[in-house]
């Protein structure tokens, strides 16, 4: 290993001058060699006859001692010179006021989410159609509109914006096929609609199906997301299957929404006209007001801490030297 990798290895371990730690084996051997050389030169003018009398006096212990807190002195010192700190998280919470800058108009966000699995097919998808467009009709047009349609996989995407023009192509184009996967869609919507709650804007679902998911574990999960994220669902369930509809309920209940079933394919425009005004007295009423939580890595310097240590252990080794404070080591 060179020097320069282990100064950067010194770096990552919270040393902002790595180098500065050359000083505590350079000092130390200084020290020693200074210790022996004194201890020579005084052994060489001062003789005792009696051993005895010289380990009696303490001087051996005493000195013995002091070297092993100057030489900790040295190691404190050097370590001091380095700046060590050490990197801790802290969780900030606020809420921000004021004159903000938003990424998006200040609207309510509607995702529209339709089954068009090959069981659709027929009666219900066209009937689905003419319940989405009079469903786009009724709904304030303060809002962003988005539609996704479904099968086993993302058949169809428009993410939420002031541009209805879209969402009405989409749904005219509808054509039932496939099988059906409930976490896709609903995925997909909480990636359209967490930055509208991230600035507390109400964001709404409206799902409707008529089948089973095959990923009932999966989309569970996503909708534990919104839920949380505080998105909700207005779900419909097109049929009088009593495990799909228990999922349709599901959905609803979990994330503070209602849910409606239209158990014949001639029920579709009745129930989509309650859901849509279900869902225009929820994005009614808009409160702006951005929340903020992160988490944020910060260095904490430590050279408060050393120097109360090494201030402390150069008083004792004073009280050392001066035979205040006896060593024994």
């Amino acid at each position: 290993m060179t020097l320069d990798e282990l100064f950067s290895a010194l770096v990552g371990a919270g040393l902002e001058r790595p180098e500065a730690l050359l000083l505590a084996p350079i000092a130390s051997l200084a020290l020693i060699a200074g210790h022996v050389f004194l201890k020579r030169l005084a052994g060489s003018q001062v003789r005792l006859v009696n051993p005895l009398a010289r380990w009696a006096s303490g001087a051996f212990p005493r000195a013995r001692g002091i070297v092993v807190l100057k030489a900790v002195l040295v190691l404190l010192v050097s370590i001091l010179l380095a700046q060590p700190w050490v990197e801790y998280e802290r969780l900030i919470e606020g809420e921000a006021g004021g004159e903000v800058t938003f990424e998006l108009p200040p609207r309510p966000g509607v995702v529209v989410i339709i089954d068009v699995s090959g069981s659709m097919a027929g009666a219900k998808i066209e009937e689905a159609k003419r319940a989405l467009i009079e469903f786009m009709d009724g709904l304030n047009r303060s809002v962003d509109l988005g539609f996704i349609a479904f099968s086993h996989q993302i058949e169809d995407a428009v993410p939420p914006s002031s541009d209805w023009s879209m969402v009405r192509d989409a749904i005219l184009q509808l054509s039932a096929n496939g099988g059906t996967m409930y976490s896709y869609p609903l995925l997909t919507a909480y990636s359209w609609l967490k930055i509208y709650r991230d600035f507390n804007l109400p964001a709404v679902i409206v799902f409707a199906s008529d089948g089973i998911p095959g990923d009932p574990v999966e989309y569970k999960r996503v909708v534990e997301r919104l839920a949380k994220a505080g998105i909700v669902a207005y779900t419909i369930f097109i049929g009088s299957d009593s495990q799909g509809l228990g999922e349709i309920k599901y959905i609803a209940e979990k994330t503070g929404g209602k849910w409606f079933n239209a158990k014949t394919a001639a029920e579709i425009p009745r129930v989509f006209e309650e859901v849509g005004a279900e869902t225009s007295r929820a994005v009614k009423n808009v409160t702006v007001e951005y929340r903020y939580r992160e988490t944020v890595k910060e260095k904490k310097p430590l050279t408060g801490e050393i120097a109360v240590a090494t201030i402390y252990l150069a008083a004792l080794v004073t009280l050392a030297r001066h035979r205040v404070l006896k060593l024994s080591i």
